[in-house]
Order: structure tokens, then sequence, then C-alpha cells
């Protein structure tokens, strides 16, 4: 049995000035939460989650219930969970509360074959009903640049996924996807430029994810790449029905090679890029495809750690929202110490 408490208090409104003077008239957003996971007799999982987020009179309270088993039988690997999830809200101008529940599951079935000593491959099929629920700055927001919404609905989603798995020196995964979603949840820009989060109706998300890891390979070398392919196509409201959800990008690559000739220093060099995301639902404009490059730099002595991170090396110029340009080159330098 493990239980995981937590508190945190956050400012809600991103658009003032970071000032000791500012902070009496900031939005704070309290939150308590409680974790639990505990097994029992080897196979059976229980995972448990409440949260309570509070502020000015609103308040959002999520439960969430995660019972499940897995076993293996002829050379399988099955699992089953059944997660319940309690949503409920309350809003200020209203004095009612506002609540759903809903029945979850996730199954998945797993098949893995060894190829001499250190080699294996597996190949899974996983089927679930997800729900996401809104988050407190999606319903209460209330400051520079938009609102929130406090009559939105938990998004829901059934999930297909697939694929295979290779494990040895190198490591390998592709995992093709097909989601199709409900009162899918985004924000979306109004009047001056001011933006506000809704239920935008259905979705269907296609695609896969592949992983590489040359792992064991080299032993002062080694690469990691993550890339995903999606296609997240709107299938509601005829006017953009069949287009690609705004800022959604198609394709998404993140590479880290690390070089490690000495024991005491490591250098990593990580390449991010995403393609071009539109900026509104009917995909008649977009902002361009970014890349950067971010290098790291580890020194270690017996006990004693030194970084130097040097996020977008090259001094890209890019764009993440239309209108806002990403950050230009920045160097950090951190330590660390062991006792």
């Amino acid at each position: 049995l493990k239980l995981t408490p937590a508190y945190k208090i956050s400012n809600l409104d991103y658009s003032k000035k970071a000032a000791f003077s500012n902070v009496h008239d900031q939005y704070f957003i309290q939150s308590i939460s409680l974790s639990e996971e505990s097994t029992i007799m080897d196979f059976l999982n229980i995972d448990s989650k409440v949260n309570y987020d509070f502020c000015k009179g609103n308040s959002l309270f999520d439960f969430f219930l995660n019972p499940g088993a897995s076993l293996n039988f002829a050379g399988f690997d099955f699992s089953l969970y059944l997660p319940l999830d309690f949503f409920a809200t309350k809003n200020e101008d209203i004095p009612s509360v506002k609540s759903q529940f809903d029945f979850l599951y996730s199954a998945e079935i797993k098949k893995t074959f060894s190829l001499g000593e250190e080699n294996k491959l597996s190949f899974f099929l996983n089927a679930s009903r997800n729900i996401t629920n809104p988050v407190f700055q999606q319903l209460y927001y209330d400051g520079g640049g938009g609102a929130g919404n406090p009559d939105l609905i938990p998004e829901c989603s059934f999930s297909f996924y697939t694929g295979g798995d290779w494990k040895g020196k190198v490591e390998a995964s592709i995992k093709p996807f097909l989601i199709f979603y409900k009162d899918k949840i985004g924000w979306v820009p109004g009047n001056g430029n001011n933006w506000r989060p809704e239920n935008s109706g259905s979705s269907t998300n296609y695609g896969f994810d592949f992983s590489f890891d040359s792992a064991e390979l080299f032993s002062f070398l080694k690469l990691k790449s993550n890339y995903s392919l999606c296609h997240a196509v709107l299938t509601t409201n005829e006017s953009v029905y069949g287009k690609q959800i705004m800022y959604t990008p198609v394709h998404t690559l993140n590479s880290v090679l690390e070089f490690n000739p000495l024991e005491l220093f490591k250098v990593s060099f990580i390449y991010n890029f995403t393609s071009k995301k539109y900026t509104s639902n009917d995909n008649t404009d977009f902002v361009p495809a970014q890349h950067y490059v971010d290098a790291k730099f580890d020194f270690k002595i017996k006990r004693a750690g030194l970084y130097l991170l040097w996020k977008n090396l090259l001094d890209f110029k890019y764009t993440e929202v239309s209108n806002y340009p990403g950050p230009g080159a920045s160097v950090t330098l951190g330590g660390s110490f062991t006792y």
C-alpha cells in the first residue's frame, strides 16, 4: 500500500508581471489531493486518486478509482481494469452542484517471444474507454487573453492500440492507434483574440507512435528517438468536417544523441521537430513547421555534479502559437551534491 498526499497553490493569471507588489492581486488556486496504490495477492491492483481544487467560490472535485487484475495464461499476458470516475463542479454564480459519473474499461492482451538469451519480441492489443475531465483553468480561468467556461463537460474517447516491441541490445517499438473522441475540449479564439475552451464535438485520431533506443549497442554513444504520426480529423460540423484539429501537428519528432567518452563527462544533443499547425479548425491559417536543437553538458566528480544546458543552441526562429514567437537561445548552469 502506498499513499501520496499533496497540497499545491498556484497562480491562474499568467498575464501579470512577476513582482512581489502584485501578489495580493493574484488569482490563487489551492489544490488538495491524495493518491493510493495497492496490490493484493500479486495480481489484483487498485489505484485511486481524490483531488479538490478551489478558489473564490469556484471548486472542482474529482474522484478516480481504478481496480484491475493481471494474469498469465497459456503464454499470454491478460489485464483488465474497470475504472470509475466521479466529477463535480460548483460555480460561484450558480449555487447548484454539477456532477457526472462514468464507468470505464481498459483491456489488453500481450504475447512475448524470447529469441535467444537477450532478445524479446512482444505483440499487444489494447482497447479502452477513457474520460478526460476539464481542469480548473479550463473551467474558471480569469485573466488576460481569455476566460474559462464553467459549462464544459468531460471529454470521452474510445481507444484502440496495437503493435510490437523489440528489446535487446537495440530497443524499438511501433504502436498504431485509432481513437474516437466525443465532446473534445479545446481552446478557441473569440472576440478581440480572447480565447475560451469549448467542447468542440467529435473527432477521429489515427496514426502510429515509433520509438528507437540504441540501448547497449555502443558503450559510449546512445541514440533515442520518438516519432509520432497523428491525423486528428474533425467529424462534426459540416463547415470543418474532415479538417485537422487546430494546433495538432501531424508529425512530431524528438531525438537525443548522448556521447559519453569519459566516465566523468557526458554531452547530449536534443533535436525537436514539429510540423505545421493550423491555427483554426477550418485550416485556413497555420504556424509553419519548427525545429530547434538543445545541448547539455554534464560533469560528475564523485559526489558533485555540474551541468550546462544550452536551449535552442543555434537560435532558430520558430512560433509555438500564432503571433507568439518561441524563446531564443538561453544558457542555464546548475549543480548537485550527494551525501
